[in-house]
């Protein structure tokens, strides 16, 4: 590393990128090696760093000879990807790796880069807004889980806690603006126990443990899914061509176009018959989960967005938002807990059934599920409408 450093030195190099494919026992902190030896006077650039390594110092991978790690494959795929500034390209590559790996390797990146060095520029396009082409709420079926999918194309729109709701938490703070650039696909339902099993039958995994009130039995298979981990909710929503929903695209299909809602039905008085909650009571005869779409949908045509099950997101969990305008955020790029939007049949209705509410968890429960979100290409086309 020194003399890769006086090397670089030596050329007056003003920004030093160091990859390493693995980190083998750096006792150092690798902070501490910035230089190796004074600068050549005439050097005026600003002496700025990067360094990423396949895991953090004084660690070991245990990785085959002659195999590519999945580091390297990361920075191979990242660094080819235009208009990406250095720091959001290992940024990508952290969590690109992380979800790779099941959250059993993360990338080591430290950097104090801040000019904005573009390793591909990104071509210059002029795009002709268009409308959409298909309408918004149009129902699909995905002919894998044969769940129903709808339509829903991008905006903008408030994200966080309401101005005025007296049960805001910090963490739903404080309200901005975010775009949804793009049009996507989600699921009308949360993902039901059947669909989850023609996915374990197709993949040959194992179910996951029946909820506690079942007595070692599944409910019937319109109800919900639950007790499924936040890594296995992802292969799910990958086996049927999507993904996770990020959490902004959570909660702009939870409002569907109605600026500082606070709850997804029209009055709190309502919602025994718009949502399954804490006990039964008027249109609400389950205990515990009830079967997907027996409360009324959304403008977007979505049901169950408040009640009956939490559902993963795909963020990594932070304790609020910036104030600046955004367009699709990812959120951050690793952490310690994912992030459940909804509320659950087990929920306090004047805290968890609010659209801007936020939950942590790291481990499945019984009140979590899922919903998948699919973006618009030829391959969804052909799953959802047999466009090829």
């Amino acid at each position: 590393m020194t003399r890769l450093l006086q090397s670089l030195d030596n050329k007056k190099a003003g920004v030093k990128i160091v990859s390493l494919e693995a980190s083998r026992g750096i006792s150092a902190p690798i902070e501490n090696v910035r230089s190796a030896g004074p600068a050549p006077a005439d050097l005026s650039e600003l002496r700025q760093y990067l360094f990423a390594s396949a895991a953090p110092p004084s660690s070991t991978l245990n990785q085959p000879e002659g195999v590519l790690g999945a580091f390297t494959v990361a920075v191979a795929e990242g660094i080819v990807k235009p208009g990406l500034n250095v720091n959001k390209m290992f940024l990508e590559v952290q969590r690109d790796v992380a979800l790779r790996s099941a959250l059993q390797q993360t990338p080591y990146v430290v950097s104090n880069v801040t000019t904005e060095i573009i390793l591909v520029p990104a071509p210059v396009v002029v795009v002709t807004p268009a409308k959409p082409t298909l309408p918004l709420g149009l129902p699909a079926s995905n002919r894998r889980d044969r769940e129903e999918y709808v339509w829903i194309p991008g905006g903008t729109f408030l994200m966080g806690c309401v101005k005025g709701d007296a049960k805001c938490e910090k963490d739903e703070k404080p309200q901005h603006s975010v775009t949804i650039g793009h049009g996507l696909w989600m699921g009308r339902n949360e993902v039901q126990v059947g669909s989850y099993r023609r996915f374990v039958r197709s993949k040959n995994v194992k179910m996951p443990t029946p909820p506690i009130w079942g007595r070692g039995k599944w409910d019937p298979d319109d109800h919900p899914i639950v007790n499924v981990s936040w890594q296995d909710a992802n292969s799910y929503c990958s086996w049927v061509g999507g993904r996770l929903p990020t959490e902004a695209e959570w909660e702009y299909a939870a409002r569907a176009n109605r600026p500082n809602k606070i709850y997804p039905m029209d009055s709190l008085e309502e919602s025994r018959d718009k949502a399954n909650f804490n006990g039964k009571g008027l249109n609400d005869d389950w205990e515990h989960t009830a079967p997907v779409r027996k409360f009324d949908p959304n403008p977007f045509k979505l049901y169950d967005m408040a009640g009956n099950v939490w559902e993963w997101v795909s963020d990594w969990y932070r304790d609020g938002y910036s104030e600046v305008p955004v367009r699709d955020p990812a959120g951050p790029p690793s952490g310690k807990q994912n992030v459940a939007r909804g509320g659950s049949f087990d929920s306090d209705p004047k805290t968890h059934l609010r659209i801007s509410i936020r939950k942590p968890f790291n481990k499945p429960a019984n009140n979590i599920g899922l919903r998948c979100v699919m973006d618009d290409a030829p391959e969804t086309q052909n799953i959802l409408l047999g466009v090829k």
